[in-house]
């Protein structure tokens, strides 16, 4: 039974990235990376947080 559900977790995680990748492919990877620069980078420097995803930027 354990077996079952592990590779039911399995499935449904490729599934989920088979979805994620088709989306960004449809939509383009470049107009989604920019979307979330737009999205972040104003809420960073609103709150003072920074995320890892600003940090793997800048050195």
């Amino acid at each position: 039974m354990e077996n079952m559900l592990y590779d039911l977790n399995i499935i449904h995680y490729l599934l989920f990235q088979q979805v994620l990748f088709t989306v960004i492919d449809l939509e383009g990877s470049y107009y989604l990376h920019m979307t979330a620069i737009f999205l972040i980078g104003p809420l960073e420097r609103l709150t003072g947080n920074s995320s890892s995803f600003t940090n793997k930027k800048s050195p």
